[in-house]
């Protein structure tokens, strides 16, 4: 979350402050203790600023039931982080819901989401990166709508049953 608000305040700074960003999700007491400062800082900060100023909401923990509403609410999906994620179910729920992904070069994410293709990447810890990928997701024509095209389908649970299946009938590899 760290490197989305440097890249918010990057944004700012310059004067581009055509977007709103919602942060959903908790897990802040994971944080280290200067980045939780850091956080913190933002969000109190931000809490000053007249309404009309504010750019980022922070939302909260959500259960299961609520990603719907929450991603209607969102244009694009952001996902920052600096691990090397292996699967990033936010990508799934994001484009479950059509939302092309802003995400970090690395681990599973960058293999999951095609950089051009249903979404953007930045360099991982970047937040001038990232701040050029939200500004050039707000600014650049046509970019939502073709990224959006070729987000894959989910799978049905037809689909998703016969997988399960092929893979418990399948005979075990053995290594030797």
């Amino acid at each position: 979350m760290h490197i989305l608000l440097r890249a918010v305040t990057l944004l700012r700074e310059k004067g581009f402050t055509d977007f709103q960003v919602d942060i959903n999700g908790g897990g802040i007491q994971h944080a280290s203790e200067p980045i939780r400062r850091e956080i913190e800082a933002f969000q109190t900060a931000e809490q000053h600023r007249p309404v009309s100023e504010r750019l980022v909401s922070f939302n909260g923990p959500y259960s299961l039931d609520r990603v719907q509403s929450r991603m209607a609410r969102v244009d694009w999906t952001v996902v920052p982080s600096v691990w090397w994620e292996i699967f990033g179910l936010v990508i799934s729920e994001a484009w479950m819901f059509g939302r092309p992904i802003i995400c970090s070069n690395a681990g599973g994410m960058a293999e999951r989401v095609t950089h051009e293709v249903d979404g953007l990447h930045f360099e991982l810890g970047d937040p001038a990166a990232l701040a050029a990928a939200i500004e050039r997701a707000c600014t650049e024509e046509g970019l939502w709508g073709r990224l959006h095209a070729a987000i894959p389908a989910p799978p049905s649970r037809a689909a998703m049953a016969d997988g399960f299946l092929a893979l418990y009938h399948r005979e075990p590899a053995l290594a030797g």
